[in-house]
């Protein structure tokens, strides 16, 4: 039984040995490889994977975190220093090898910056198995042992812990189960080799795999957290494929509440197989399997609850928390300057003026004319405008926070009427009028699909009047046709339209249309860019000096979106 619990965990890397992209692809005369190319663009870092690598971050009862590593590849530096300072962390309490390849060893050279001359801490404890072990005295002798290093002696220090296949292990009080599974075979004898997945708290990670024997599928029953090797859509010699993945997830029994595939080639494209398993899940609603990871510019990094005291993994919402918390300070001292970012958010909060309720309108029928399909947009745009209030000053232009859960309420379930009508016609539904739509990184041609005009370069200059005459509204069929990739992008391309010509009404039913398109659990890039379309909507407010400011209910429910559905309050 373990003393302590999994508070959270970082993916540092969901790649395979080579990572994405390619230097082949990328230099390539003809360039056709689409995830590769996908990376050159914000919008397709989610592309970018790094050797598969897991941080575990375990409670302690002096308050804090232990940090533990699974693996320590050839590309560890890179996501260390991108992600440590990020999510602040700082330690690395134990490392834990699965085998002994390079994807997953060699960057245990570069763990000197944590130990050399005690920078951070003394040393770093391995856990590793006998094979392992034997491995890392061929191909780090210097490391193994210290009077073999040459040059300056800017060493590494560790502690090795050896650990047996078939015994559970105690680290920084956290019980790990090995799984013996196989990852290939020996090129000579042709025994299976073995890498080692591991059983911790409520989670199995199984990183590098081909093949499951049945007494470690066994130990594996009842974890509700299950990370699991897909390399690609062909079946591997070492490695399991996409349709191995999930069919060894789908006949676990209990199946584990979520799946989080990883391991990913460049033949994997991020939304590709994102919308492979969400089409998935609608014809099997038990089997809940993910690519890992729309994470902050590459497929890794996310920092995900899976323990928090005794709550089950029921919901996104408890996997994906994008936004520091908000603390419910009292109500005094609101007079004084704040002290803290928590206390000025609850500050703003209690100056928050009082905007009237507002009603939607029900959900509209569907209809192939595009005017007429478009109408779902306008509506679902329209049932969000706030009214006007005769005691609103020109300082407070804030929506109240009656308004906002009213108006969150009606965008959750036109959203969820969204996905729902896509779901259902993902195969027939045709394009509207037969309009071929832009490349997603094609600014300018989407600004002339959108709004039938050349995209502006003077700044305030305005649409046309009736350019929807001659442009494409947001209906239905084209809605439905825009993957997260493009949305992503079209919404990034209207932050940037916003400063040009100031928000127009078409341009807010688009992007009204755009966010209820977007997925909800998106990386911290993804979120950025959510974010920068939200400052750019603050600055707009900030620049009015009148409550009948037309454009004040398109910036006030674009602000509440982002900082109330999406999470990200310490915008407000």
């Amino acid at each position: 039984m373990s003393l302590n619990k999994v508070k959270e965990i970082v993916f540092l890397g969901t790649g395979t040995s080579s990572g994405v992209p390619s230097i082949i692809c990328l230099t390539a005369p003809e360039q056709a490889c689409k995830t590769c190319i996908s990376t050159l663009n914000e919008s397709g870092q989610v592309n970018v994977r790094r050797n598969t690598s897991l941080l575990i971050r375990v409670n302690n009862p002096d308050g804090r975190l232990r940090n533990i590593l699974i693996d320590c590849g050839k590309t560890f530096y890179v996501s260390a220093l991108k992600w440590f300072p990020h999510y602040k962390l700082r330690y690395i309490d134990a490392l834990v090898l699965t085998h002994a390849h390079a994807d997953a060893i060699n960057g245990l050279d570069d763990l000197r910056a944590w130990t050399f001359n005690k920078a951070i801490q003394e040393y770093i404890p391995i856990y590793l198995s006998n094979d392992t072990k034997t491995a890392l005295e061929q191909t780090f002798p210097y490391i193994m042992d210290n009077s073999l290093a040459t040059g300056g002696g800017d060493l590494p220090s560790f502690q090795f812990r050896t650990i047996d296949s078939s015994t559970p292990f105690v680290v920084e009080g956290l019980e790990f189960i090995p799984l013996p599974v196989h990852h290939g075979v020996h090129f000579t004898s042709k025994e299976p080799f073995i890498n080692l997945g591991f059983r911790f708290d409520n989670i199995t990670y199984i990183s590098d795999c081909n093949f499951i024997p049945e007494q470690t599928q066994e130990k594996i029953k009842g974890s509700k957290l299950f990370i699991l090797d897909a390399l690609s859509h062909k079946e591997h010699l070492s490695h399991f494929s996409v349709d191995q993945a999930v069919e060894t997830t789908r006949v676990l029994c209990p199946k584990p509440k979520r799946t989080y595939l990883v391991g990913f080639s460049h033949k994997i494209e991020h939304y590709d197989l994102e919308r492979e398993m969400k089409e998935l899940q609608e014809k099997e609603p038990d089997l809940w399997c993910l690519t890992k990871f729309r994470s902050p510019k590459m497929s890794l990094g996310n920092v995900i609850s899976v323990s928090d005291s005794n709550k089950e993994l029921d919901g996104e919402e408890e996997l994906f928390v994008q936004s520091l918390p908000v603390s419910e300070l009292p109500i005094k001292h609101v007079n004084k300057p704040p002290s803290s970012g928590a206390e000025y958010l609850r500050m703003v909060r209690q100056e928050a003026v009082k905007i009237p309720y507002v009603f939607t309108a029900s959900q509209p029928s569907l209809h192939n004319n595009q005017n007429k399909a478009a109408e779902w947009v306008k509506r679902g745009w329209e049932a969000g405008e706030v009214l006007k209030s005769d005691s609103l000053e020109i300082v407070k232009l804030l929506p109240r926070r009656e308004w906002e859960n009213l108006f969150i309420n009606k965008f959750e379930k036109l959203r969820k009427a969204l996905r729902l009508f896509i779901s259902k016609n993902f195969n027939r539904f045709p394009p509207s009028s037969g309009i071929r739509l832009p490349k997603w990184h094609a600014e300018a041609d989407w600004y002339k699909f959108c709004y039938g005009v050349d995209l502006p370069t003077k700044k305030r200059e305005h649409l046309k009047k009736n350019v929807n005459e001659i442009g494409n509204l947001p209906s239905l069929s084209v809605i439905s046709q825009l993957d997260q990739q493009t949305t992503l992008s079209l919404l990034s391309y209207h932050t940037k339209w916003l400063e040009i010509t100031g928000i127009t009404k078409e341009q807010s039913r688009w992007i009204f249309a755009l966010f209820l398109r977007v997925d909800q659990l998106l990386t911290s890039d993804q979120m950025s860019i959510l974010r920068e379309l939200c400052r750019r909507c603050i600055e707009i407010r900030k620049s009015m000096r009148s409550k009948d400011d037309q454009n004040l209910p398109a910036a006030n429910i674009f602000i509440t979106i982002v900082t109330r559905y999406f999470g990200q309050k310490d915008l407000q």
